[in-house]
């Protein structure tokens, strides 16, 4: 759990010294499958995809304005739906890319 806040915080950073971008609501991010996303059999399983989705969602919220508006404003995330496409294994230490949009859908 200390490992993924620190590297949530890290994200949020990211995001934050890029500068926000209002309105940017597409973004792609990479990451590379270290020991600590990893199961015992040397994969990435389905909880860590899900762990990595939500550090992205993370550096999307900063680098769109969504984090510090957020903060003045009191609001608080939801995650109504996310959908993962699983093309082909992540290799350890390979790097792999996470692409992710903020869509609202009338009632959130």
């Amino acid at each position: 759990m200390l490992t993924f806040t620190l590297r949530a915080i890290l994200q949020m950073a990211a995001g934050t010294m890029l500068g926000a971008k209002p309105g940017k609501q597409a973004l792609s991010v990479s990451f590379r499958l270290w020991p600590v996303d990893m199961d015992i059999y040397g994969h990435m399983n389905n909880a860590c995809y899900i762990r990595v989705a939500e550090l992205s969602r993370w550096r999307q919220s900063a680098e769109s304005g969504l984090l510090m508006a957020s903060v003045r404003k009191g609001w608080m995330f939801l995650i109504a739906e996310q959908s993962i496409v699983y093309t082909k294994p992540i290799m350890p230490l390979s790097q792999y890319t996470v692409r992710s949009n903020i869509t609202t859908d009338g009632k959130w």
